[in-house]
């Protein structure tokens, strides 16, 4: 049975529909997740925050320094990532309170493996340097630095994401993709992906073998072993014309795009036709969440709205 808050649930055409229900804050919001029933944002002022979805309301908000580029449920902690000083921050789940944060050692990207491991990337200047960091016992502790040896320039990475939890996707500026396996560390990483695109890479997903990379110029790779092809390009709803991908996420047999004229759509991955289109942020939809109890998929924007879309239209299509 499907919660209160996604009651009311409205289409306005055939193919693009309105959110079940809207949350809202003053502040842009740049990360979101889901665990538990609990439902986490961080936004551009620096506050991470609680919601009650029942309520449709927020119940507990801690500020940071900062504004707040990523947030993610590790255990009974919350690992946050700092927008100006690209610190990793833990904040306890249960007090609310700030336990640790590595503002010696700054990162652009991270990402959780698992419970206790997050793969992190130090600060935009620098390329070439991954960090393993334990995050046990809300504690940051880096406990291996991976070197990627290569004769191109590849740029600054974009991207971190989990295969699984022991293994990892990282990406880079010029449209590079790198698979790592933390078991073999040791072994020298030469071998990346090419992607024939001067567009920056803002997103992957490893799904069915396949890994597939959204760029800034709304275009939607694949890659199969060595086999890249350009398989979608986004058209925008927005005016003036705002193309991007931000984000990918699998979900089921389908791949789910944030993108930044304030849509978000469902693509088959086999063909690549849009499913379904969902429409309720008014600019850049910034991050997604799924609830898998309930079947309930979360978008955040920069237009401060968190919107709560009821899955059953997608298993529609």
């Amino acid at each position: 049975m499907l919660p209160t808050y996604i009651a009311g649930t409205s289409n306005s055409s055939e193919y693009c529909y309105n959110p079940a229900c809207v949350l809202s804050n003053r502040y842009g919001i740049n990360a979101i997740d889901i665990k538990n029933d609990i439902l986490i944002t961080g936004d551009n002022m620096g506050y991470i925050s609680t919601w009650d979805l029942d309520l449709q309301s927020q119940m507990r908000s801690t500020k940071l320094d900062t504004g707040i580029i990523n947030v993610k449920f590790a255990n009974n902690c919350l690992v946050s990532q700092s927008k100006e000083e690209l610190a990793l921050l833990t904040v306890n789940v249960d007090t609310f309170l700030k336990r640790t944060d590595s503002k010696s050692c700054t990162f652009a990207r991270f990402v959780l493996l698992g419970d206790n491991s997050i793969i992190a990337h130090p600060n935009p200047q620098i390329h070439g340097d991954i960090s393993i960091i334990s995050s046990a016992h809300n504690n940051l502790t880096q406990i291996y630095n991976i070197k990627i040896t290569t004769d191109k320039n590849l740029g600054s990475l974009h991207v971190l994401k989990g295969i699984t939890d022991l293994q990892f996707i990282a990406s880079y500026e010029i449209g590079s993709l790198f698979t790592f396996d933390i078991r073999k560390l040791d072994s020298p990483i030469t071998d990346p992906i090419y992607i024939s695109t001067t567009a920056p890479i803002h997103s992957v997903e490893f799904f069915n073998g396949i890994i597939y990379a959204g760029t800034a110029e709304g275009e939607l790779y694949s890659a199969n072993g060595g086999n890249v092809d350009k398989c979608y390009a986004m058209k925008s709803y927005s005016q003036p014309a705002n193309v991007g991908i931000g984000n990918i996420l699998k979900y089921k047999d389908l791949l789910i795009l944030t993108c930044w004229d304030g849509t978000v759509r469902v693509l088959d991955p086999v063909n690549f036709a849009e499913k379904i289109i969902f429409h309720g942020h008014s600019s850049t939809v910034t991050d997604l969440a799924v609830d898998t109890t309930n079947d309930v998929l979360f978008t955040s924007g920069i237009d401060g709205r968190i919107c709560i879309w009821d899955t059953k239209l997608i298993k529609r299509c």
